[in-house]
């Protein structure tokens, strides 16, 4: 079967027409994994398709970037499925079907968490500097994200958790201990507090990529535990008294954890 082809624009404000930095392209992938892990989680909690999902889970839930096309700032994925069910396909298509979300709709939570990790590229500050992406997927279907898209995501996002009676508050440090096996991560406040925050399979890659970061933790709380809902990397931050640093290697030698492949450990997605 030939690869599926997902296209993100990505327009810089200091860089020239047609270039993309290394760290907007990671961003943006990691978003897309989200989107795809979490609709991977929805079809599998529909009883009729999680027979297929056994293979799906091996052979569809990997996209590669493949190249940027020259001249444009263009991010070409690819994802070759060789099941029925195109889970990135879906996934990129929710995507942008989020975006583009009249206001009586009911929000997927599962895609607008994929679209918070985005976050960080359109801060005024950010060193990456987005102005705007451009999502195409393979029916021509287009949806833009800039930094006033993103307000509207994020106030939906909490809009919703408080209608569900979700607790949600943001918590602000540095992500130094990961624990693989209990899936749970503690931030180092700077007012000298521990936090311990607990998070699903499907944002496992972007907690991971954020060991040693500053982070800003969006969770839910209830019943004395704390949930990530979004995770966000914050650049340009002095070191201060957040010197103590780990490598993922060495808790994954030291806790004797693989990563996460299979997703009937996700559980359900709520759409």
């Amino acid at each position: 079967m030939n690869p599926l082809s997902f296209r993100v624009k990505v327009k810089h404000r200091h860089l020239l027409p047609g270039r993309v930095s290394l760290k907007a392209a990671a961003i943006v992938m990691n978003a897309l994994r989200i989107a795809v892990r979490a609709q991977a989680a929805f079809l599998n909690a529909r009883r009729n398709t999680r027979g297929r999902l056994a293979k799906l889970q091996r052979e569809s839930v990997t996209m590669s970037l493949v190249g940027v096309e020259k001249g444009s700032g263009v991010l070409v994925i690819e994802s070759e499925s060789s099941t029925l069910l195109d889970v990135p396909g879906a996934a990129f298509s929710e995507l942008i079907a989020e975006i583009n979300r009249p206001n009586d709709v009911p929000p997927h939570v599962g895609m607008q968490r994929a679209l918070l990790t985005l976050e960080s590229l359109f801060r005024r500050e950010s060193d990456v500097g987005v102005e705007e992406l451009e999502f195409t997927d393979k029916d021509g279907n287009v949806a833009r994200v800039d930094f006033e898209t993103m307000a509207r995501i994020r106030s939906a996002f909490e809009e919703q958790a408080r209608a569900e009676g979700v607790e949600t508050i943001a918590l602000t440090g540095r992500l130094l201990e990961l624990d693989l096996a209990r899936q749970s991560f503690r931030v180092h406040t700077a007012g000298d507090e521990v936090e311990t925050i607990g998070y699903t399979g499907m944002m496992e890659q972007v907690v991971r990529d954020a060991l040693n970061a500053f982070v800003v933790a969006t969770v839910a709380t209830s019943a004395g535990h704390q949930d990530l809902l979004s995770l966000e990397i914050i650049e340009n931050v002095p070191e201060g008294r957040f010197s103590e640093r780990r490598s993922l290697d060495s808790i994954v030698s030291e806790q004797g954890i693989s990563p996460l492949d299979d997703f009937d450990a996700l559980g359900p997605v709520k759409k």
